[in-house]
């Protein structure tokens, strides 16, 4: 079993899935993810239990697809069905964690599921939640519990599309800040082995802004006891718009984003997860860490 080593950037991975999404994808990338920062994987299977009360009622009917047939819920068939898929992703996960040789742990979860991931998880735990949801006709795409919670959760989050990653291509979104130091740290251990690249999209206004955010890189990378491929490209504040579209053109698999108080928000975080056929970390800052603030950011990078 793997345990967090003293200088992890997280303590746990933290994956949610729920019975509103094909959340195989999610799974599989959260168990490489644990595997690739070397930490303990935590499955959460959520319930709609508010959907329950629903069973037996004789106005309730499900659709089959795409004849268009309905038929009567029975008592106790969401329950069954759900137990079902509860176990069928527990065996997934207990193959998943032989294969990466990982510490996993598998919980059952109902009610406000919110209020419990709060209580849950901590600002050293990484969130995965899956964000493609399930097509219900050739247009018509049901949204997955999961992205909806995921979108405005405090932790660092990644959303998972249609696909898993294999993490060969990571993009950082690198400004400067304590969150996207962070997020290097977090890059820097998805591209530990000698086959993967690391991208770097610098953001800041002025020409000598970039310059020291490349120096304060550079010196980072030299400490590594290692070669990293490395590639970048620069964009100013204002581009911030476009990092869907520049990730893609860098190839990017896996694309980590540190948040600050205008980017991402939650239509950003959605642009992002349509234009990108990978997973998106948001790494959110801790709560009342004032170094994150634009200005005491600029002031530090200026001095």
């Amino acid at each position: 079993m793997r345990t967090p080593s003293r200088d992890a950037t997280f303590d746990r991975v933290i994956v949610l899935l729920d019975v509103t999404s094909d959340h195989l994808p999610a799974l599989e990338s959260a168990a490489a993810l644990a595997a690739r920062l070397q930490i303990p994987l935590v499955t959460l299977f959520a319930e709609a239990r508010e959907l329950l009360a629903l069973e037996g009622h004789p106005l309730v009917r499900t659709i089959d697809l795409p004849t268009g047939m309905g038929r009567s819920v029975e008592q106790g068939s969401m329950r069954r069905h759900w137990r079902a898929l509860a176990r069928r992703t527990h065996n997934r996960l207990a193959l998943l964690a032989r294969h990466y040789r990982l510490e996993a742990d598998f919980r059952i979860l109902g009610g406000d599921l919110r209020q419990q991931l709060g209580e849950l998880g901590t600002s050293r735990d990484l969130m995965v939640v899956e964000s493609a949801g399930r097509m219900v006709t050739k247009y018509l795409r049901m949204e997955s519990q999961g992205h909806c919670i995921g979108r405005s959760l405090p932790a660092p989050v990644v959303f998972v599309g249609a696909r898993p990653s294999h993490m060969r291509s990571v993009v950082l979104v690198y400004d400067g800040s304590p969150t996207s130091e962070r997020g290097l740290d977090t890059a820097l251990q998805l591209t530990a082995d000698d086959a993967s690249l690391l991208s770097l999209v610098w953001v800041g206004e002025s020409a000598n802004e970039i310059r020291e955010l490349t120096t304060r890189v550079q010196r980072r990378l030299a400490r590594q006891r290692r070669r990293i491929h490395v590639h970048a490209r620069r964009i100013a504040c204002h581009e911030t718009g476009a990092i869907g579209s520049i990730a893609s053109q860098m190839g990017a698999n896996f694309l980590i984003v540190p948040a600050c108080d205008i980017y991402p928000g939650e239509a950003d975080i959605d642009r992002l997860s349509r234009e990108l056929d990978c997973p998106v970390l948001i790494l959110r800052s801790q709560f009342g860490d004032e170094s994150d603030d634009p200005d005491r950011r600029r002031a530090a990078v200026e001095g």
